[in-house]
């Protein structure tokens, strides 16, 4: 019984020795995210339902994500991506687009069932 009772009191010990030592270290371990300004590219025409939403939710996401954002469309940028000077990660679509066929969609790039197909 009195083994038991040490060998708990150890466990116990233990336990809070390392829980103390993970919380201390992992404020040291965190990073601030997102580390620089973002630019979201809405797929549409500026003037949009699409590019209105985006722009009317740019002020609580940028005090959310501590970080300016930037709304532009897709059509701004289509050239620059097929020049190579905008790397584009993915499209929202189910499939690839026509217009983009090197981008994979989001579902393909790890993401199964997502559908932001408007």
């Amino acid at each position: 019984m009195l083994a038991s009772a040490i060998l708990a009191a150890t466990l116990a010990a233990t336990l809070a020795a390392t829980l103390a030592a993970t919380l201390a270290a992992a404020p040291a371990r965190a990073q601030a995210w997102p580390s620089r300004p973002i630019t979201i590219l809405v797929g549409f025409a500026p003037g949009g339902g699409t590019d209105i939403i985006a722009r009317a939710l740019q002020p609580a996401m940028a005090e959310d994500l501590g970080q300016p954002i930037a709304i532009d469309t897709l059509p701004t940028y289509l050239g620059h991506i097929r020049a190579g000077r905008v790397r584009a990660l993915a499209t929202t679509m189910p499939t690839r687009t026509e217009w983009l066929p090197d981008v994979p969609s989001v579902a393909e790039s790890g993401f199964p069932g997502f559908n932001a197909d408007v």
